[in-house]
């Protein structure tokens, strides 16, 4: 058994619960460092479990202060938190995960209820998590009025105050930069070829050949964690991963094992 120190993101909720398996199923101890943006679900649901199997009340620990016996680390941030994770922790074995966003590749074919799932996809978690679409590829003759349509029925979450203020000041800024974009008083649509957008937003590029598409994708591979369209992750399924789907494409699992 080895002590893991597991570095809690909070951009939406128990997103490290799936690194916590896999450190239990992989036979390791798990030290957790909880977010300061995310303090509550997770103790609450550990302490629910340890009701039904009180034994994994031995295999982790939720730490307050600073670690200093950990063997390995698993940690995710922003890129800038990452230089801090590489300052302090590069000497151990570790598995540092950076910022990723998530695109969505629509062909012009696609279903009212195709489009109204892409607002799932787009919408869940205010568009935090690195599985929400904040980019979309669409055909160069695609009528934008179509999607906008399709996602009417999220346009209540303008009334939460942080995406609010986020759609005011991105807003503003647009208009004060004299920046060219579409917007439905709840979320902006921006041509860009860059990938993350901000809170409110969704950047867009447009494409004749299929092949802009396969340049799109292999020039940013580094950056995309998942693609949703007919040909990938279906609609409305970003933010239901699979167990065994892994967070950047790194097998946790075969990492752990490794460990010696």
């Amino acid at each position: 058994m080895q002590f893991m120190k597991e570095e809690l993101s909070g951009n939406i909720p128990l997103v490290g619960f799936h690194d916590l398996l896999c450190i239990w199923l992989s036979g390791n101890f798990a030290q957790i460092k909880l977010s300061s943006d995310d303090q509550t679900l997770l103790p609450l649901i550990l302490d629910l479990i340890s009701e039904i199997h009180p034994e994994i009340d031995n295999f982790y620990s939720i730490e307050k202060g600073k670690i200093t016996q950990s063997e390995a680390v698993i940690a995710t941030g922003s890129d800038n938190s990452n230089l801090y994770f590489e300052k302090y922790f590069g000497h151990l074995p570790s598995l540092f995960r950076k910022n990723r966003t998530s695109v969505a590749i629509l062909v012009g074919d696609e279903t009212q209820e195709d489009l109204e799932k892409l607002g799932n996809d787009i919408f869940q978690y205010y568009g935090k998590g690195c599985r929400n679409v904040s980019y979309l590829l669409i055909p160069q003759d695609y009528n934008l009025d179509v999607l906008f349509k399709a996602l009417l029925p999220f346009h209540e979450i303008i009334h939460h105050k942080k995406y609010g203020n986020n759609y005011d000041y991105n807003r503003a800024i647009n208009l004060l930069n004299q920046e060219s974009f579409l917007d439905n008083n709840f979320v902006l649509l921006k041509e860009s070829e860059s990938i993350f957008s901000p809170i409110s937003m969704i950047h867009f590029s447009r494409y004749k050949e299929e092949s802009k598409v396969a340049s799109f994708i292999q020039n940013n591979e580094n950056n995309i964690q998942i693609i949703v369209g007919n040909k990938y992750t279906p609609f409305g399924e970003g933010q239901k991963p699979k167990l065994w789907e892994y967070a950047d494409g790194i097998d946790t699992m075969s990492w752990l094992s490794n460990l010696t």
